[in-house]
């Protein structure tokens, strides 16, 4: 038995022994034994053959009294059990021997303030051990491994949660009691802090074999202190090409014309390009946001082209809610560690307005709730793609949800037979995957980019604006109305009261469409006037704020819309007297 073990376990010694037994845990009772071993010192300086003597002992309780207190709490238990000491009695002795700046034990508050800061101390180890990084920004913890930070989702939290708990009785804690504390302490230290305004704001990208400086083409070593979210899944090389993406891509556009295929082409290598490195608004307009709708029948290649998107993200951060999910009451509490907004399914995509759709389009912080937790706020600057077999139905009474997505048709279907020729049994962003056409598609996506950054928006295409306006046209009861029922006509004037009873009454007459109060329609007419006849904005405010317009007339099949919606109006027919296509003398309305 070593010399110091022989001085704590000898029950009742007389020559400066001290029972264990006897330790009632007080700063006299080590006093004692500090005493004790200081005295023997004096006395016996010999090595013992079986463990450290004395000299030895005090030695070693000296060095790990200078120890800072992180330090101490790593190496404590092997030194604990080198000694042949209970680790209560080896902490008084330290903190004894301790600078008063640092002692562990000057008081029940310095000693739960010491205890935090072993906590913040233990996690930076644990954090260091598996290679990864914590901090609370922005209302959330984020974690940063392979070089780039996300939000930590559940599983991540079940298992600091687990470390922390694990961590609680070497530093004085009780998790159970003391868990919203030790949570309280770690979100306010300097030790888990990022600047949450400054991420996503560099040119980088982070891959698999280092961080890429998009501007340079370099490649980096992984950086925390980079701050970006962006996270590509591949091996980045400058060389790779992906001959075989393209060949494939301009197949499924074989039903457009060469010209309007070639311009297709491009602005879906600049629209992945803004979703794999777009990086906050500061980096990337929000005019160059868009949301990209596929549609066609199956086998038409929609699925394809979304799953390189999901392959290059990683497919465990994708959100794959219908827009219906996303109007829910924490449904957009998914996008908070999400990289992309893919889905397949949008048929019901009427549930979802302006009013939630634009700032997760545009970058715009928005308020999300999450399950028994503080509301947050959240900057979504990942791609929103859809696909589906129709064409979304939204109903909108303005036009800027239709300035966000573009609608893309794919006309082009191709025989299963074939394809499994191809492809054989494996899908074809495995075959992409299998034949090292990501790394390509990287680079190919990059050159997008950057073109799309120099011209400063993306190219107007004949065919893809047509389709829009067709859309449009489908879902926009007051956009359809206008358009097609109003015409320009020097000298008359009518309110915008006359067209939203005409354009109620064509509804009813024409459309499915449960439109809203009046007053919606009124707005949505507003902006298809202001887009479709601009001259004939010159509003006039009378004493009931009565807007008019100038120059233009309904129809003959307009006035018809008109006399069915007062017919149908018992309020307007009995009330406001509404004169359609006023003369601009008789100053009416």
């Amino acid at each position: 038995m070593n010399a110091i073990s022989e001085q704590t376990n000898t029950a009742g010694a007389t020559d400066g022994g001290v029972d264990p037994k006897k330790l009632n845990g007080t700063a006299a009772t080590v006093e004692k034994l500090k005493r004790d071993i200081d005295q023997k010192l004096a006395d016996d300086s010999a090595p013992d053959d079986d463990g450290p003597n004395l000299e030895t002992a005090k030695v070693e309780i000296d060095r790990l009294a200078q120890l800072e207190p992180f330090e101490y709490e790593y190496e404590k238990r092997s030194a604990a059990k080198r000694l042949g000491l209970p680790l209560n009695v080896l902490d008084r002795l330290v903190t004894l021997q301790a600078p008063a700046s640092r002692r562990l034990l000057s008081g029940n508050t310095d000693k739960l303030q010491t205890s935090l800061e072993m906590m913040d101390t233990s996690l930076c180890m644990w954090l260091s051990d598996h290679n990864e990084h914590l901090a609370f920004s922005g209302g959330c913890w984020w974690i940063c491994r392979e070089g780039h930070w996300r939000v930590i989702d559940r599983y991540f939290r079940e298992k600091l949660d687990n470390a922390l708990m694990q961590m609680c009785p070497g530093v004085g804690l009780i998790w159970a009691r003391d868990g919203q504390m030790i949570e309280r302490h770690l979100r306010a230290s300097s030790s888990f802090k990022i600047d949450h305004t400054a991420i996503d704001r560099k040119p980088y990208v982070a891959v698999r074999n280092g961080t890429v400086n998009l501007d340079t083409g370099d490649r980096m070593e992984h950086s925390p202190d980079h701050l970006i979210t962006r996270f590509i899944d591949i091996e980045y090389d400058p060389a790779a090409r992906c001959p075989e993406w393209v060949a494939m891509l301009m197949r499924a556009l074989d039903d457009y014309s060469e010209d309007d295929r070639a311009k297709i082409a491009r602005f879906l290598q600049e629209w992945i390009g803004v979703g794999l490195f777009g990086g906050s608004n500061e980096r990337t307009p929000r005019a160059l946001r868009k949301i990209l709708f596929l549609y066609g029948l199956p086998n038409s290649g929609k699925s394809t082209i979304l799953d390189v998107v999901r392959a290059m993200l990683g497919t465990d951060r994708i959100v794959a809610h219908t827009p219906t999910e996303v109007t829910h009451r924490f449904g957009l509490q998914a996008f908070l560690t999400a990289a992309a907004w893919i889905t397949d399914e949008v048929d019901d995509s009427h549930a979802l307005g302006s009013s939630k759709l634009k700032p997760l389009v545009t970058g715009e912080p928005v308020n999300v709730q999450i399950k028994g937790e503080k509301d947050v706020t959240l900057r979504f600057h990942g791609p929103i793609a859809w696909a589906g077999n129709t064409k979304p139905n939204f109903r909108e009474a303005s036009g800027a949800i239709y300035d966000r997505i573009v609608v893309l048709p794919l006309n082009r279907t191709f025989d299963p037979a074939e394809s499994r020729k191809i492809f054989g049994n494996i899908r074809p962003i495995e075959w992409l995957r299998d034949r090292g056409e990501l790394p390509g598609i990287f680079n190919w996506a990059l050159i997008g980019y950057k073109r799309l950054l120099e011209r400063g928006m993306f190219e107007d295409i004949a065919a893809l604006r047509a389709e829009r306006d067709q859309w449009r046209e489908n879902n926009d009861p007051a956009y359809d109305f206008i358009k097609n029922y109003t015409e320009p006509a020097p000298g008359i004037r009518n309110t915008a009261e006359v067209l939203a009873v005409a354009a109620m009454g064509y509804v009813k007459a024409n459309r499915s469409d449960r439109w809203p109060k009046l007053q919606t329609l009124k707005e949505g007419i507003n902006t298809a006037v202001a887009e479709l006849h601009p001259s004939a904005m010159s509003k006039v405010a009378t004493k009931r704020k009565i807007v008019v317009y100038d120059n233009l007339a309904l129809t003959d099949d307009g006035l018809k819309y008109f006399d069915q919606g007062i017919r149908d109006n018992e309020a307007l027919r009995d009330g406001l007297k509404l004169t359609p296509n006023q003369e601009l003398t008789l100053r009416g309305g």
